[in-house]
């Protein structure tokens, strides 16, 4: 049986939208953001609506570049 191979983006990627398409071009399943994502000023700051505004806007994006393949 052939199984598909996914591979993952990782390194803390940046957010930025052109990166992300970049590495989506290139056939990643899910890509890492780390700290460039959840940055230590909203975690010492217990900003949890700014992180999950964050995690919301990279969701969408992600979701618009998978979309336009």
């Amino acid at each position: 049986m052939n199984a598909p191979v996914l591979y993952m983006g990782d390194m803390s990627l940046e957010t930025a939208a052109s990166y992300l398409a970049a590495w989506f071009e290139t056939g990643v399943a899910c890509v890492g953001m780390g700290s460039n994502l959840i940055t230590k000023e909203l975690l010492a700051d217990k900003d949890y609506k700014g992180i999950t505004a964050k995690v919301k806007e990279a969701i969408e994006l992600i979701v618009s570049i998978r979309k336009g393949k």
